[in-house]
């Protein structure tokens, strides 16, 4: 190959002989830059190939207001299911006692024939229903639960729902008056072994009427712990099928859990976190290389490092990350830092 120097030319021809060397030896000649007394090759940049570091804050929702009723089967074979919903009432509760929720629960039985118990909040110690403000707030809801067994047997949960937040919440002297608040979320949860008989009005009708009083639906649930598809055998005996209500819990987009589950206490504390408005599962802005991932909790200026498969579980399927036991509290941020997937 002829060899090319060069000397003190003049520019023109200077930077020709320049393009001409670089593309012999084969470098770009956009990575060349000229002076005056010759050229300098200058070695390639090439780009940064590794991937991008994401950030993602995650929000807890804040503290809501909420109102939450409580609809329990009084009818002869609900003894058992009754104490069960008051021992595992405190899975229920400490996502509101702890979370400084401003709440209200009342609680109405099925026995809506009985003019004492049509739509009225059943009474403990003066309290009609139970508030953030209540003292010793397990062994009150005990009371309001623990109601006995000589309802009548048709129950009507629907009906009982209506009853206690139209026709007694109507008007400022009504008994249930002050109960529904504007502003806080509504949920209401059906505790049964049998399907509803309510008399008033459809399942669409009744469903149309609650998502009526907040002016965003998605702001009213309706919850149940009945009996399954094809009914299922209880402590009390047979508990046949919820259709109605799973009906109303799946278009609310409630919890439905089955009245004949042995533990209570997974169900009770998934309808807590529920009704208390609060998340437990956060999705992700990009797919992570979750070997890289690094997750901490910021709650109230404290910060806290959470290990990825014993405090948080990364969800591949939905992108996310699921909080298997302790959920952040209200108004927390979760900061996720990873490498995007390849």
């Amino acid at each position: 190959m002829r060899a090319y120097s060069v000397h003190r030319a003049k520019p023109g021809y200077r930077r020709t002989l320049c393009a001409l060397v670089v593309c012999l030896v084969g470098v770009a000649c956009g990575d060349s830059r000229f002076g005056d007394n010759g050229f300098t090759v200058v070695p390639p940049n090439p780009p940064d190939l590794s991937p991008p570091v994401v950030v993602d804050l995650l929000a807890q929702r804040p503290a809501p207001r909420t109102d939450v009723v409580w609809v329990v089967d009084n009818s002869c074979s609900m003894a058992q299911e009754q104490r069960t919903l008051a021992n595992n009432f405190a899975q229920f509760a400490d996502y509101f006692v702890d979370s400084n929720i401003d709440y209200h629960m009342g609680v109405v039985s099925t026995g809506f024939d009985d003019p004492t118990e049509r739509g009225q909040f059943r009474r403990v110690e003066g309290q009609r229903w139970i508030t953030n403000e209540t003292q010793d707030v397990d062994l009150v809801f005990r009371d309001m639960v623990i109601m006995g067994t000589q309802g009548p047997p048709e129950e009507r949960g629907r009906d009982q729902v209506y009853g206690a937040l139209e026709l007694l919440a109507s008007n400022p002297d009504a008994p249930n008056s002050g109960f529904l608040r504007e502003d806080a979320l509504l949920t209401v949860v059906v505790v049964s072994d049998e399907d509803d008989e309510s008399a008033l009005d459809t399942k669409e009708g009744f469903l149309g009427w609650l998502l009526s009083l907040k002016e965003q639906p998605e702001r009213v649930t309706f919850s149940s712990i009945v009996g399954p598809a094809g009914g299922c055998e209880g402590p009390g005996g047979k508990a046949d099928s919820g259709e109605q209500y799973r009906w109303l819990t799946e278009q609310t987009g409630g919890s439905n859990w089955s009245i004949c589950e042995p533990d209570w206490s997974s169900v009770l504390e998934d309808l807590g976190i529920r009704s208390a408005g609060l998340k437990r599962e956060f999705f992700l802005s990009e797919l992570p290389d979750v070997s890289t991932m690094s997750i901490l909790l910021n709650h109230a200026g404290v910060e806290s490092d959470l290990q990825l498969g014993t405090d948080v579980e990364y969800v591949t399927a939905r992108n996310s990350l699921y909080f298997p036991a302790e959920i952040p509290p209200p108004d927390a941020i979760v900061q996720v830092r990873y490498s995007t997937r390849d």
